[in-house]
């Protein structure tokens, strides 16, 4: 058995929530290290690091991860204090594998030190990048089917009444799609990003614009 290094992360905002913050983190991975033997562990925190910061960058995981070698083990009490990003945790995987050396998320059963909890860790990442390009299809089909019936409302007659909204009528209709996926404003902002739609700036667009244009749009449901 090698080196077991026992990993526990909270942003700024978690700090302040019981549930997810670092006494209730050290209480489970220390009560596993006990159930499994592990008399000699190495403790890795970081604090107020934000989940969208790869697990390499971290200032105190970073190092750590540069350190494993073969069979150690990195273990987690949630995988999201690990990672939230799929290519990240993919990446992490393979560097682990490469180097020999074992991931565990005590919360999902992965544990790459058996067959079975390996088995499960590909899974994870199989379906979370499966449910991506899902999303990703039918955000890019609904955002043409948007733009093909607004094609054809242009060809109407035009019967007067509603006064023409300052917002370009495509881009209303995109948003009015995106929201009927129930996607909140940061998936609105990215998905225009990647679709190519120019914010009201002309620029990119970001959480913060896409709740000014929501809160301009009569919507239902309205976007969290």
């Amino acid at each position: 058995m090698g080196r077991v290094v026992l990993y526990r992360r909270v942003s700024t905002k978690e700090q302040a929530d019981s549930g997810l913050g670092l006494a209730a983190q050290r209480e489970r991975l220390a009560y596993e290290a006990g159930r499994r033997g592990w008399a000699d562990v190495e403790w890795v925190t970081d604090e107020g690091v934000s989940a969208r910061t790869p697990a390499a960058d971290r200032d105190h995981l970073g190092p750590a991860l540069d350190a494993m070698g073969e069979g150690d083990v990195l273990v987690v009490a949630r995988l999201d204090r690990l990672s939230r990003s799929v290519h990240d945790f993919a990446g992490l995987l393979s560097r682990a594998t490469g180097r020999g050396w074992s991931v565990v998320a005590l919360d999902l059963g992965i544990d790459t030190t058996t067959p079975t909890g390996e088995l499960i860790a590909h899974m994870v990442v199989a379906i979370a990048q499966w449910e991506a390009s899902m999303i990703a299809l039918r955000t890019k089909e609904g955002l043409a089917q948007s733009g093909k019936r607004l094609g054809r409302a242009k060809g109407r007659p035009k019967t007067g009444g509603r006064k023409p909204s300052p917002v370009p009528p495509t881009t209303e209709a995109q948003v009015r799609h995106l929201v009927a996926l129930d996607m909140s404003p940061q998936r609105i902002a990215d998905s225009l990003n990647e679709f190519g739609v120019p914010s009201l700036g002309g620029g990119r667009w970001h959480r913060e614009s896409v709740r000014r244009l929501l809160a301009r749009l009569p919507l239902e449901p309205t976007a969290r």
